[in-house]
């Protein structure tokens, strides 16, 4: 109940906050204010819940959070013009862009290649379940770390493109002129392509404004760049680590990765090998954001998510 209510006074504040505040300093400070209150009292209230509960608790506050940074980084006179039922949509569409909120409904016949594309995802990742389901091995050891992995990649894949993309094409059906948060990521060419324009565009929306932005000016591009890797690190330790009671640091390891390999994209003539074959980029790309995925996702998180219900 406690949480219920921290969630509705959350979102009730972000269809007024942003219709009213017109400093842009005012503005980031209630965004920030907003974002520790939701996350600090999501922490607290799920200390007793399982695992599952914990997610729960902590995800969606973090959610509203940043589209509170979204919402109250972005000048008065923008978020005006969206009024209370288009923030309304706002707070209920997955991605953070606020432009789509701009454009008049007319309708998108895309709404039903992608609703196909995310019934495919759906049964893919459903078959993978499935199989980790089925699976003729035992429930111990390594063998029942390996089913859980499985378990856990037919969730991502049905989720991040099944529902996302179901979820998009019925905003499509209605009008809306909305984006897919996942861009075909399997087909980046780089690291920075793959997590600058492909995979995950609500997360990179808004750490680009709130982190990349701001430090720019400061410490140059690269760095601020970097210190969104670092941010990003410190955000899955929070979504991750901290609903799984351990495995901290190794998302932020994983992250610190992909800083290395970001760097390693930038001497001239590793791209220039790069660029005389499509498939070694994506080999590249694919190396070094699939294979160090178990510093994300340790066996701490991933035996708890599905160890007790494997048959």
């Amino acid at each position: 109940m406690w949480l219920i209510s921290l969630l509705i006074s959350t979102g009730l504040a972000l269809l007024s906050l942003p219709q009213y505040l017109r400093d842009a300093q005012q503005r980031r400070w209630a965004a920030w204010f907003l974002a520790l209150l939701a996350i600090g009292n999501g922490l607290w209230l799920s200390q007793p819940w399982p695992l599952w509960g914990r997610i729960i608790a902590i995800w969606v506050p973090t959610y509203l959070a940043f589209k509170g940074w979204r919402l109250l980084y972005s000048p008065h006179s923008q978020t005006k013009q969206l009024g209370f039922w288009r923030s309304l949509g706002f707070i209920f569409w997955l991605g953070m862009q606020l432009e789509p909120w701009f454009l008049p409904r007319q309708p998108d016949l895309a709404w039903r290649k992608n609703l196909a594309h995310g019934a495919l995802w759906l049964g893919f990742g459903g078959v993978i379940g499935l199989v980790a389901w089925f699976w003729p091995t035992p429930t111990v050891g390594l063998w029942l770390l390996w089913r859980c992995w499985l378990a856990l990649v037919g969730v991502v894949v049905s989720l991040f493109f099944g529902v996302t993309r179901v979820y998009l094409a019925i905003w499509q059906a209605f009008g809306w002129q909305m984006q897919p948060l996942f861009l075909a990521p399997i087909y980046a060419r780089s690291v920075s392509e793959w997590w600058g324009k492909r995979w995950n565009m609500a997360v990179h929306e808004v750490l680009s404004v709130v982190v990349w932005q701001p430090l720019k000016p400061i410490i140059g591009s690269r760095w601020a760049a970097a210190m969104v890797f670092i941010v990003s690190g410190l955000l899955h330790e929070l979504l991750l680590s901290y609903p799984a009671a351990g495995g901290w640091g190794w998302p932020t390891g994983y992250f610190v990765v992909q800083i290395a390999a970001t760097s390693l994209e930038r001497q001239r003539r590793l791209r220039a090998w790069l660029r005389r074959s499509s498939y070694r980029q994506i080999i590249w790309t694919l190396s070094w954001t699939i294979i160090p995925a178990p510093l994300l996702f340790r066996p701490e998180l991933v035996l708890g998510l599905f160890a007790a219900y494997l048959p």
